[in-house]
């Protein structure tokens, strides 16, 4: 009997929450305002590079047409642009061009007047924990550091020759760089007007030494051959300030 009386209340209990209100539904009452669940950067961040975006994240989906330079401020200028992936909610927000001067420290406001797919006002929680209306602040500080990172040495050095097959080239940094600029075709090598197929290691500063690269051959350098490696204009440091100009060095390999 017991058994009866259980299955029976397991039963009621799943009726309930499948016709309950709003569940599943689309005439669900949203009647909450959007809000902010992540930024990058996060608050309170220093460091952060003058041409990086700062990306939103939102709790629900936002209206685009409320979605406007003219409601965010960073440090009191208009952004460059905005864009909006309706998909994942965030909303990027580029810098002012020209960017703001180093080392500003940042106040990004987006006012309170954007508003959810069904119109209600941006909300934050304000410090009794309750959400409530209101525009939504970012503290940031942008880096101060705008030198780029400079090529301090290599091995082999330029005009070098009769170098290993197997040897691999070695560019040190007056800085650590940025992983990223260091993708494909950021530093290759040539043999004549045939590229030679390298693996690409990156390491970064410590006590004991400066930042760089090293380029291995995937089989050997061509032997008696001159070897042309380039490093790109386009590698920055982390705090995004570019090399700027091509770096080339030739050395010569041994033969067999």
């Amino acid at each position: 009997m017991r058994r009866c009386l259980f299955n029976l209340y397991k039963v009621s209990l799943i009726m309930t929450i499948i016709i309950g209100p709003g569940c599943g539904s689309d005439d669900w009452n949203d009647d909450t305002g959007p809000t902010v669940v992540r930024t990058e950067p996060e608050e309170g961040a220093t460091g952060v590079r003058l041409t990086a975006p700062v990306k939103i994240t939102f709790d629900e989906e936002l209206s685009s047409n409320t979605l406007t330079p003219k409601v965010i401020l960073m440090a009191g200028s208009t952004p460059g642009s905005i864009s909006y992936d309706a998909a994942y909610s965030v909303l990027t927000i580029f810098p002012p061009d020209p960017p703001l001067d180093p080392g500003t420290k940042v106040d990004l406001v987006i006012k309170s007047s954007i508003t959810d797919v069904h119109g209600h006002k941006l909300v934050v929680r304000n410090k009794n924990g309750v959400y409530v209306p209101g525009d939504f602040h970012l503290d940031y500080t942008l880096t101060s550091d705008v030198e780029p990172p400079v090529l301090l040495s290599t091995s082999p050095k330029e005009g070098s020759r009769d170098i290993a097959l197997t040897t691999p080239f070695e560019a040190v940094f007056s800085e650590d760089l940025d992983p990223a600029s260091l993708g494909k075709g950021a530093i290759g090598a040539v043999s004549g007007d045939k590229p030679v197929p390298t693996i690409l290691q990156y390491f970064g500063s410590t006590d004991e030494q400066e930042a760089g690269v090293d380029l291995f051959p995937i089989d050997a350098w061509p032997a008696k051959a001159d070897i042309k490696v380039t490093i790109s204009g386009n590698v920055s440091d982390t705090a995004g300030n570019k090399m700027g100009k091509d770096q080339v060095i030739v050395f010569s390999t041994a033969g067999d």
